[in-house]
């Protein structure tokens, strides 16, 4: 992988549905990043990696870079093979070049950020919080509003599992909620940061959100 040039800030997130999700909510909680950011906002550019190996790789490579740099990565605390948040933490906090910056035996539950001697700032956070295992659909689902609907939305994907051949990992249960829930909105279907941008998710009901936009501004600021 080549880093991109465009920025000496760069935050590396899994896939484009991180990405989208965190340049809406921060949008919506600070109200002070422009129309051009889908790309980019508060003077950094998120780079989609494409999968949680490869968002590592290239947060790895990235750490090598120079004092005037400053790079994140966000990861799930879990996946399809089992990993969990202190596996997770692990895969982040043993890269040699990280070392120097004194990483913690585990994440705080604000976000990690250290400073690697002649090197770049660094910072890291995993889905949801810090705190428990789940993935960024579970730290979404903190900003749907309770109702029967999302009540529901629970029976339905629990009954699609047991009686009519549903077939996603019991991982992804949350995920399937979601979307469900979100087929059922004003506008059926919208992707994870426009139904943000739109309302369909509330900004304001879990303070995580503001603790989550609060490492951002600290470590690219």
């Amino acid at each position: 992988m080549t880093l991109t040039s465009r920025s000496n800030k760069q935050l590396f997130v899994e896939g484009t549905n991180d990405k989208f999700f965190i340049v809406s909510l921060t949008k919506r909680m600070r109200n002070t990043y422009g129309d051009d950011a889908r790309l980019w906002f508060g003077g950094f550019h998120i780079e989609s990696s494409g999968s949680d190996s490869q968002a590592i790789d290239d947060f790895k490579l990235a750490s090598k870079g120079t004092k005037d740099q400053v790079y994140g990565i966000i990861l799930d605390a879990d996946d399809l093979t089992g990993k969990h948040l202190a596996d997770r933490w692990k895969d982040i906090s043993s890269i040699p070049t990280l070392q120097g910056a004194n990483p913690p035996a585990t994440i705080p539950p604000a976000g990690w950020i250290g400073q690697i001697p002649d090197g770049p700032k660094v910072g890291a956070w995993i889905f949801p919080d810090n705190i428990g295992d789940g993935a960024l659909e579970a730290f979404i689902a903190s900003f749907i509003p309770m109702s029967s609907l999302w009540t529901f939305s629970e029976k339905v994907v629990k009954l699609a599992k047991k009686n009519h051949g549903a077939t996603f990992a019991d991982i992804h249960k949350v995920k399937a909620r979601i979307h469900s829930w979100l087929s059922w909105c004003k506008e059926p279907g919208r992707p994870y940061g426009r139904a943000m941008e739109c309302g369909d998710l509330d900004s304001s009901l879990n303070p995580a959100g503001g603790v989550f936009v609060n490492w951002l501004e600290s470590l690219f600021s």
